[in-house]
């Protein structure tokens, strides 16, 4: 987890925060499974909702916790930056 908060950190996310959406402010979401082990990235949108990539060719835009379960884990780290 501390390599991809690293990884992160390099793109400006620096901040840990909550889920709330918050103007002039970029969020990500970090999954991991039972052993923190990252497994899943969302990234915030202007309206609140969560955009994801599942797969090759599949966007979505859902709730925060609907990925939550077997396959992705719980959201474990919110990591923000300002909007530029």
């Amino acid at each position: 987890m501390e390599a991809f908060e690293r990884a992160y950190g390099m793109l400006g996310y620096n901040e840990r925060c909550d889920t709330s959406l918050e103007p002039g402010k970029c969020k990500v979401a970090i999954y991991a499974d039972a052993n923190r082990k990252p497994t899943h990235a969302a990234r915030q949108l202007p309206s609140g909702w969560w955009a994801s990539k599942l797969g090759t060719a599949i966007d979505i835009h859902h709730e925060l916790s609907a990925l939550e379960g077997p396959a992705y884990g719980k959201v474990v780290i919110v990591l923000a930056r300002p909007i530029h």
